[in-house]
């Protein structure tokens, strides 16, 4: 009984404060945890060149979706010199363009907040590559 209460409460923590039930975390570094190996070489950069950022501000943007009838919350991927970026790669950028679709409801929020949407990191990820090696990235998988 206390497993489930404990379950259910998870759940709900989830859905409340992440908008999801699942988490695709895929790398750890310096106890942060990143969607994508693009955004874990952004992140890196970002701090070698000493520019100043703010990962996976908060609070959260609100958008509308028809489809459920509810508010979501979007939670950008950083803040740099006051301008909001997401790092998408080609094709989870096509998903947003499919009218009516969630994704699309984000999207057309992220474009009133002028999000700057990165679909190309290979500055980043070479940088890394020539920095720290090939497979530094690989060593942070979860």
């Amino acid at each position: 009984m206390q497993n489930d209460k404990l379950q259910d409460n998870r759940i709900k923590t989830c859905i409340d404060k992440y908008d999801t039930l699942y988490f695709t975390h895929k790398y750890k570094y310096n106890d942060l945890k990143f969607d994508s190996s693009w955004e874990l070489a952004y992140y890196i950069w970002l701090k070698d060149n000493n520019i100043e950022f703010t990962y996976q501000p908060r609070p959260a943007i609100l958008y509308f979706w028809n489809g459920d009838n509810k508010y979501h919350k979007y939670y950008p991927d950083f803040i740099v010199n006051n301008e909001i970026i997401e790092i998408k790669n080609p094709y989870l950028y096509s998903k947003f363009l499919l009218e009516g679709t969630k994704d699309n409801a984000k999207y057309k929020k992220m474009l009133e907040y002028n999000v700057k949407i990165l679909t190309d990191c290979s500055t980043y990820l070479n940088y890394i590559e020539l920095q720290y090696g090939k497979n530094y990235l690989d060593k942070f998988k979860l």
